[in-house]
């Protein structure tokens, strides 16, 4: 036999199970032996080296919402590339968040569960842990801090502005703010996030007075937008933020 015939005779008589996961110019096989994955085992494994669980579904393993999400986030980083000093200018900022988020076109369905396939920046595994998945798989995953971090950044991946504020006020008593601080200035973000996670934070009316100020004290230099395409707005002059009307 050669290879392909091997497998094809180890799928007919043995236990194997071949899932063939069709990612928008990324078709991928993977092979089970005697049981299926979870979507969590599944999605960590096709995320490839360095590959994390992330976002909504980082947010569910750490208990931060009460809604069980229907698509498993993974994140692949991307090659380290060359950044240079960029300092954008009031009106880059408006228009780029004038416009739709863009979303991830990498999503199959398995099992009746969707996963998403997301490309990050490179972060060396700043924020990234091992943990255990339901079922007690070993996966690796975001951290507390690192996934809050995520939700503000890419709220359309967790479930919005509102399930952002909840992780937040659930959050409180577990999260550790210089840890989140410290992670932020890390990842070397061009846009102003910090101004949504203060706002986060104190619209979730948990934190106390001295840790909204270690917020406070990152200077704000431009007005920033708290998600992509918002049609409706209201202006928070505390942290130079724009809203959804009504939030």
């Amino acid at each position: 036999m050669n290879m392909d015939e091997f497998v094809v005779f180890l799928l007919d008589k043995t236990p194997l199970k071949k899932h063939s996961l069709k990612f928008p110019g990324l078709p991928i096989a993977i092979y089970l032996w005697g049981r299926d994955f979870s979507s969590y085992e599944t999605a960590y494994k096709i995320g490839g080296a360095g590959a994390y669980l992330s976002h909504y579904t980082a947010a569910f393993l750490h208990e931060l919402t009460d809604q069980v999400p229907k698509t498993t986030y993974v994140t692949a980083p991307q090659p380290r590339k060359r950044q240079e000093n960029i300092v954008l200018t009031q009106q880059q900022i408006d228009q780029a968040f004038s416009r739709p988020a863009r979303v991830t076109k990498a999503i199959v369905t398995l099992g009746g569960h969707r996963i998403a396939r997301l490309t990050g920046m490179v972060s060396d595994g700043l924020g990234v842990v091992e943990m255990a998945a339901p079922g007690g798989a070993k996966i690796f995953a975001t951290s507390l801090e690192r996934t809050l971090l995520d939700m503000v950044v890419r709220p359309i991946y967790a479930g919005g502005p509102q399930q952002v504020l909840e992780a937040f006020r659930l959050a409180k008593g577990r999260m550790s703010t210089n840890k989140l601080i410290a992670n932020y200035k890390k990842m070397g973000y061009v846009y102003p996030y910090h101004q949504a996670i203060g706002f986060y934070m104190e619209r979730a009316g948990v934190y106390s007075e001295n840790t909204l100020r270690m917020l406070r004290e990152i200077e704000r230099r431009r007005d920033f937008y708290l998600m992509h395409g918002m049609k409706e707005t209201e202006y928070v002059s505390e942290w130079r933020l724009f809203i959804p009307k009504g939030f």
